[in-house]
């Protein structure tokens, strides 16, 4: 399936290929000199996943950050698992990647 982009409530902008990803035109916490290159946004609507060009992001639906997780290679393509559960990344090293949604641990 592919990644949910886009729910009531949760606008999203500014995140293809910025530093500066917005959520209802605030800017989102985001470490200098990254570039967001991808988003997917939970089954439940209340949290939203953005992989960059080192990290991986967890935001709540107010913006708050729960969890960051630096990834080896751009997270050129980023995805919630329907049951909500796991954060999934396409990695520039060519591996798909699995977290585990509550903590940020990959396994």
């Amino acid at each position: 399936m592919a990644p949910v982009t886009q729910a009531t409530g949760l606008d999203i902008t500014d995140w293809r290929e910025t530093a500066g990803p917005k959520l209802n035109g605030k800017p989102l916490k985001f470490w200098r000199d990254d570039f967001s290159r991808s988003v997917a946004i939970s089954p439940e609507k209340d949290a939203f996943l953005i992989g960059s060009k080192w990290y991986l992001y967890l935001f709540d639906r107010q913006g708050n950050q729960k969890w960051v997780v630096r990834v080896v290679g751009e997270a050129f393509a980023v995805n919630i698992s329907p049951d909500g559960r796991f954060a999934l990344a396409a990695l520039g090293d060519g591996t798909v990647r699995w977290y585990r949604m509550r903590m940020g641990k990959n396994f």
